[in-house]
């Protein structure tokens, strides 16, 4: 690819071309083309190479793999802990225990989901949770066999508030998940952030929740939207996905977070275990997206 030195555009009096000066622009578009089609090379990456070096002239690449296409800033994060219930259970004691290293995806204190308990834990050890308070947030404390698979659930009071956890970095390049919370970019530009998230309602009435963005700890006006969580059915919690995705300019170390807020305590965002009859895979109670679109206008 040669670098085109003797185009000529026509200048234009008050932004009005001629009959001629537009004969004058095809004709120096043709030799535009021609040209490319002259010099234009078999071997593809040696096209490649001189593209990305332009690119990379306008400000705009980060990076190359293997010297050869353009890497833009990008991440997938999740939030998915899970286990098993290591021995049989009654419905008051205070210490969980797990298999070996059970708990090693779990924060150091939280909540579980157990069957339909979810149980409040202020400790943990590498294979049991302490401290816990039996049927949090709603629930009722029952007893529990051995095997039985023990999730992470994120659970607020009714009519609080507070962050979207991740505790699973998918992929990134050029931004980084911070204090679990914070998805922390390295370049300017504008990003597509796009989530979703399990919603659970325990409760038989239906019940509402509302997220929200937030750029450096500030919330994001016109970000919010509401949800509403289907109520439990035929004994079954009532599920929902809800996601969509916005468009925000970001500048060099900001970062992104997702906000919630039920109207009752017995929604929450959970982890699913894999499911049998048929087969089917675990789910994750968040999932979040960050990717670079354009450099800032």
């Amino acid at each position: 690819m040669a670098k085109i030195t003797n185009v000529r555009l026509p200048n234009a009096a008050e932004k009005q071309y001629s009959a001629q000066q537009f004969d004058q622009l095809v004709r120096s578009l043709e030799q535009i083309i021609l040209s490319l089609n002259t010099n234009y090379t078999p071997i593809v990456t040696e096209n490649t190479d001189q593209a990305v070096a332009w690119f990379e002239g306008s400000g705009m690449l980060t990076g190359t793999e293997g010297g050869s296409l353009p890497l833009l800033p990008y991440g997938a994060w999740q939030d998915f802990a899970g286990t098993t219930l290591g021995a049989n259970i009654n419905n008051s004691v205070t210490t969980i225990t797990t298999p070996a290293n059970g708990t090693t995806a779990f924060p150091t204190a939280g909540q579980i989901l157990i069957e339909s308990e979810i149980i409040s834990y202020t400790g943990k050890t590498t294979s049991s949770f302490t401290g816990c308070t039996r049927g949090a947030f709603g629930t009722t404390a029952a007893s529990h066999s051995a095997g039985v698979a023990i999730v992470k659930s994120q659970c607020l009071a009714a009519n609080t508030s507070g962050p979207m956890y991740l505790n699973q970095t998918d992929s990134a390049y050029d931004m980084a998940l911070v204090n679990t919370t914070q998805l922390t970019t390295y370049q300017p530009g504008v990003y597509n952030f796009q989530w979703s998230g399990q919603f659970v309602n325990s409760d038989t009435q239906l019940h509402d929740a509302s997220i929200w963005v937030r750029i450096n700890g500030v919330d994001v006006p016109g970000s919010m939207g509401f949800v509403s969580v289907p109520n439990s059915h035929g004994g079954i919690d009532g599920h929902t996905i809800i996601g969509w995705n916005y468009y925000l300019t970001l500048n060099a170390n900001d970062y992104v977070e997702l906000y919630w807020s039920p109207n009752d305590q017995k929604v929450t965002l959970e982890c699913i275990p894999t499911q049998t009859s048929p087969t089917r895979p675990s789910t994750a109670s968040v999932i979040a997206t960050l990717a670079f679109v354009s450099s800032i206008a």
